[in-house]
């Protein structure tokens, strides 16, 4: 199965923060003109003091080839990712830097699973959030 087909369509995912956050939502990869794929998340933030918030967040995926390139909502690189296959999987690592702080990125990509893991290192940020995705459909 391609990239494209694995990621379209909707997921459930939870994302743990190093910083004790738990978030819980909903996901959904959606065809674009071109090939690229619109990613929106949306769900609830819970808090180490036990509040809670409702949050969102928008991507552009572009898949060229084994090249997965990920672009804020306005355009901006986010970062590029150089996936290899192993079976049927995909993994891959990017970074981005965004002033001083590095995002080292890792993605695992299978049939009905996505993984997605940022460690953050700078001056001003220093935490990792996992996310584990299942297939909604």
């Amino acid at each position: 199965m391609e990239l494209h087909d694995l990621l379209t369509g909707e997921w459930r995912f939870g994302r743990h923060a190093s910083s004790g956050e738990r978030f819980d939502g909903t996901a959904r990869f959606s065809p674009m003109p071109g090939g690229a794929l619109h990613y929106h998340e949306q769900g609830r933030i819970t808090f180490q003091n036990g509040g809670s918030s409702t949050f969102f967040r928008d991507y552009i995926y572009i898949i060229r080839d084994n090249l997965l390139t990920v672009q804020f909502q306005d355009g901006r690189l986010f970062h590029q990712v150089a996936l290899d296959r192993h079976g049927d999987e995909w993994t891959g690592a990017g970074h981005h830097l965004c002033v001083a702080d590095d995002y080292a990125t890792t993605y695992l990509i299978a049939p009905g699973r996505l993984r997605i893991t940022h460690d953050v290192a700078g001056p001003k940020k220093a935490y990792r959030l996992e996310t584990e995705y299942r297939c909604a459909g």
